[in-house]
């Protein structure tokens, strides 16, 4: 189980596949060519962060699930 809560902004989100190379096991894009979550239940952690370092239009949010602190984007 993951330490982070995902959440995709479908707004910001372009496609760029850059998650999927990140994290091939956690992301993949849906058929609006858009990233979602494939594996919510064996994430892993460091994965998920790097994936979300490397979305260009900073469309993939997490927040820490024990304290609800955001993590990424930096707010």
């Amino acid at each position: 189980m993951s330490k982070y809560k995902i959440t995709i902004d479908k707004n910001r989100c372009v496609g760029s596949t850059l998650c999927m190379m990140e994290a091939p096991d956690i992301f993949a894009l849906d058929e609006e060519h858009q990233a979602h979550v494939i594996a919510p239940d064996t994430l892993d952690d460091e994965g998920v962060l790097t994936a979300a370092h490397a979305c260009p239009m900073n469309a993939i949010f997490l927040e820490e699930i024990e304290t609800g602190k955001r993590i990424w984007p930096r707010a």
